[in-house]
């Protein structure tokens, strides 16, 4: 009898003792990376001005129970967040929507992510004069419609095979390589050359279109993301597309 009941205790001994230790690994593995990110919004309406009140805004980590909400600074904090690669989406009602498609975080004590922009969408268009190949590139003429006081702006210039998809907007049109991003201070080009790594030939008719994508102060502040689930660019807060205009690819 004294037999079995020591083999009892030790079985019980063996089954708390492992039951212990098992609980502290979770809740040390819990622990471990667990740390603060932080980061800023910056708010900028539809003519580039930036909003003084930067509250609202959503940041949530997509896949996972994590969000917080922008104060009127536009500061947002996360705390006891594990080490794990995030997908972070920013989105406010009336703004233009932001994804970060992966985000790494190591932990440490806080961690500062970069600021991000947000937009209220652009209304502006910018009036296209012509299009025509050049010395190797594509280029544009025109001007944006803007007030005639000086305001900055940035514009993309796209390229398609077809006309209906620069028209629906350059949002999920466009494959990487088919769009440029300038300003009048440095005019849009696309090479020829990446046009045809594009899979286009000489005497291939295309079409063009040019989308206001910052104005103001703010103009270089674009809103854009990268979307490798459909290989696209993102803009969305682009202005109404200019006139679509074809060249033939020289």
């Amino acid at each position: 009898m004294k037999l079995q009941l020591t083999a009892l205790f030790a079985i019980l001994f063996v089954v708390i003792f492992v039951g212990c230790d098992r609980d502290d690994d979770d809740v040390m593995f819990n622990k471990v990376g667990a740390a603060t990110l932080q980061g800023t919004v910056t708010l900028i309406d539809s003519v580039g001005n930036r909003l003084n009140d930067a509250s609202g805004v959503t940041v949530r980590l997509d896949d996972s129970t994590f969000s917080a909400v922008t104060d009127v600074n536009g500061v947002w904090k996360i705390h006891g967040l594990p080490n794990r690669t995030y997908e972070i989406t920013y989105s406010k009602p009336g703004f233009g929507t932001i994804h970060e498609a992966s985000y790494q975080f190591l932990g440490g004590d806080t961690v500062f992510h970069a600021d991000q922009v947000l937009w209220m969408p652009i209304h502006r268009r910018f009036e296209l004069s012509d299009v025509g190949a050049v010395g190797g590139y594509v280029g544009v003429g025109g001007q944006a419609s803007v007030p005639s006081n000086g305001i900055l702006y940035s514009y993309l210039l796209c390229v398609a095979s077809d006309s209906t998809s620069l028209v629906n907007g350059p949002n999920t049109s466009l494959p990487y390589g088919l769009t440029s991003e300038g300003s009048q201070f440095s005019g849009a080009v696309l090479p020829i050359a990446r046009l045809q790594e594009r899979g286009f030939h000489t005497g291939d008719h295309l079409y063009a279109a040019v989308y206001i994508v910052g104005l103001g102060n703010h103009y270089q502040d674009i809103a854009h993301y990268n979307d490798p689930h459909i290989t696209r660019m993102v803009f969305p807060s682009a202005g109404p597309a200019s006139e679509v205009m074809g060249f033939t690819l020289p």
